[in-house]
Order: C-alpha cells, then structure tokens, then sequence
C-alpha cells in the first residue's frame, strides 16, 4: 500500500467468487491490473481497477 499522500501503486486484483456463504479468493484466476492512490494522511485510498469483471455474484480481492 502507498506510504506517501499521493503515490500511486500498481497491484493486481482477483475476481473472487462469492456467496452468502462464503467467499474464495482467486476462485477463478482472473486478475486485473490495478492502482491505489493514497489520498489522505488519514489511510484514505482510490482504487482503480483497469479491466471489467463477468458479473454475477463476483466480488474483488487483492493480494499484496
């Protein structure tokens, strides 16, 4: 994560499949190519996620 207000850091983001149940990270190996900015010294961060997900019941993880 960036230590610095206004860095940015590339990182990769998982498509994880999700249900009310549970949730498994990497469930389907799709990554994304990702950016996070920290915006504020109070741990405030934009994320941008470069690429669109299947949809469904699918949510985000992020590995770093």
């Amino acid at each position: 994560m960036p230590t610095k207000v206004g860095e940015t850091l590339d990182f990769y983001m998982y498509e994880s499949y999700y249900n009310s149940y549970f949730s498994e990270c990497k469930a389907n190996q799709q990554s994304f190519k990702s950016k996070v900015t920290l915006c504020s010294k109070g741990e405030d961060y934009v994320y941008l996620l470069e690429g669109k997900m299947s949809g469904g019941e699918d949510t985000l993880c992020g590995i770093y």
